[in-house]
């Protein structure tokens, strides 16, 4: 049974999300076009499945969102979202695999060998580079690690998980969504309002609760055991593209710059409200996961977004753009389905960095249609605002 477990928790967890990434970015995965040669296809590396993992995670949130929030009105059952979920997963990666070849190659880890010396000289200058990058990387994944294993073997809990927890548990033992009041555990009654909102319009304990019945897993355990530790894994993945993206892809500046933030995190964690603390203590959390994930990857986008409108052709450039376009708007749609604070928090960030990209391309075109990536925070928050009213 745990080896079952185990293979289910790999299937959906790593297999699936790199999957769904590489229906996106195929220029990592096999060559799209088979004239192409061997020498032109790019390098699945690091960089490369640490993108597809985090994108394809955004997808299936994204698709759950839009699963869920209909069936949690509708008082369906678990099963129910489920079901849509894993056919909405199934028809992106049929429509993605079919049209994938509509996108150019734009390449995150160009870039990442620095000008080649000749000789004895460069011999002697990459066997420096290569250790002082390996001690980095090292002290990096050594500092990760022991965060991972405070998840794993360690225990946090607080009064939120009286309602996130409580939700998922209430949701993977009865297969009903929104159906007990989690501060007193009486049914929820037939018109939704106060907290009930909240837990309606971003339902992220139930992709807990669907996860955990998926692999079989309690939902608290699969929260605090398993889940914590792979989403720590997965904002690092995102620290490191945004090192790359910072530092023009100076391997030993973004490893020196993933250290760095990894430390700070474990040093910032003296309030209940620090970056630090959220990660680190209770990323399961939706409002955690808006932190560490959500923003950082809506900086990532902007900042790929310029780098990429500053070195490519016109019609390559446009056909980037509109990738990342969709990025930022399946993001966008993700983070709603994480907490009220991520409809907000996501909205602000796309619309302050968008008004940072129109300053520094000057291109209003984009501009505006950037902005329309912020509508499904608009979409949710006239819902909020409705079932309140």
């Amino acid at each position: 049974m745990v080896i079952l477990e185990l293979l289910i928790v790999i299937v959906l967890l790593i297999l699936l999300p790199l999957s769904i990434g590489a229906t996106i970015f195929p220029e990592y995965a096999l060559s799209v076009e088979k004239e192409e040669s061997a020498h032109n296809r790019k390098s699945a590396g690091p960089a490369a499945v640490m993108l597809c993992l985090v994108t394809g995670n955004i997808v299936m949130w994204a698709v759950f969102q839009l699963a869920a929030v209909p069936c949690t009105l509708m008082k369906k059952s678990l099963t129910t979202a489920i079901v849509i979920w894993v056919t909405g997963i199934a028809a992106f990666i049929a429509l993605r695999s079919s049209t994938c070849h509509i996108y150019p190659v734009l390449n995150l880890t160009e870039g990442w060998r620095r000008n080649p010396r000749t000789g004895a000289e460069g011999a002697a200058a990459k066997k420096h580079r290569d250790k002082g990058l390996a001690v980095l990387l090292i002290l990096a994944a050594a500092v990760i690690l022991v965060q991972c294993l405070i998840y794993i073997f360690g225990m946090h809990l607080d009064q939120d998980d009286s309602r996130f927890i409580a939700n998922a548990v209430d949701a993977w033992q009865n297969d009903r969504l929104a159906g007990v009041n989690a501060a007193n555990g009486n049914p929820s009654p037939d018109t939704i309002y106060g907290d009930y909102i909240k837990d309606s319009i971003s339902p992220w304990s139930y992709y807990l609760a669907m996860m955990a019945k998926l692999c079989m897993i309690h939902p608290a355990a699969f929260a605090h055991t398993v889940f914590a530790p792979y989403l720590l894994v997965v904002s690092y993945c995102i620290c490191f593209l945004l090192g790359g993206q910072l530092f023009m892809h100076d391997r030993r500046k973004t490893a020196l710059f993933v250290l760095i933030y990894a430390i700070c995190l474990t040093f910032f964690g003296g309030s209940t409200r620090t970056s630090g603390e959220f990660t680190l203590f209770r990323i399961w959390q939706g409002k955690a996961v808006v932190a560490a994930i959500g923003i950082p990857l809506i900086f990532l986008e902007f900042i790929w977004l310029y780098r990429s409108a500053e070195k490519q052709a016109l019609p390559a450039e446009r056909s980037g753009f509109l990738r990342i376009f969709s990025i930022l708007l399946i993001a966008d749609l993700a983070c709603c389905l994480l907490s009220g604070m991520g409809i907000v928090l996501s909205a602000m960030m796309i619309g302050a960095m968008d008004l940072w990209y129109l300053i520094a391309v000057r291109k209003p075109v984009r501009f505006l249609l950037l902005l329309l990536t912020c509508a499904p925070s608009v979409v949710y928050a006239l819902l909020t605002l409705s079932l309140k009213g």
